[in-house]
């Protein structure tokens, strides 16, 4: 028996994954300059690495949600915590986003319709 909910609350991860590195890469990092921001090259490595943390945290996050989902059999307790930690984690990050940034921008609500989906598919499912 697959859990469809989980499968589907994994996809966004991996583009988060993808999206996130390239993102930094590609857009964030050469605004980010020790020139324009007055920041010293060691604290620049610092903001990179966590940057890059973030993006492999979404990975291990979609491959948990991905291997529950493909989980033959009940979960365990243990499998039920960690999905439901995972929802908790992106509600709380959920909604820091909408109060951080505006409303008008889809990350916040991608991680709130996340959490949802994640506890939906724990109540559905065994």
């Amino acid at each position: 028996m697959t859990r469809p909910l989980f499968l589907i609350a994994a996809l966004p991860q991996f583009f988060g994954l993808v999206g996130h590195a390239y993102l930094g890469e590609r857009d964030i990092f050469p605004k980010v300059t020790v020139a324009k921001t007055g920041l010293k090259p060691a604290s620049l490595r610092v903001l990179r690495l966590t940057w890059h943390m973030i993006a492999v945290t979404f990975g291990f996050m979609g491959s948990v949600l991905a291997v529950l989902g493909f989980k033959e059999g009940v979960l365990t307790v243990a499998e039920r915590r960690v999905a439901a930690g995972i929802s908790v984690w992106y509600a709380i990050t959920g909604t820091a986003s909408v109060l951080y940034w505006d409303r008008k921008t889809p990350q916040a609500w991608v991680f709130l319709v996340t959490a949802g989906i994640i506890q939906l598919g724990l109540y559905l499912t065994p």
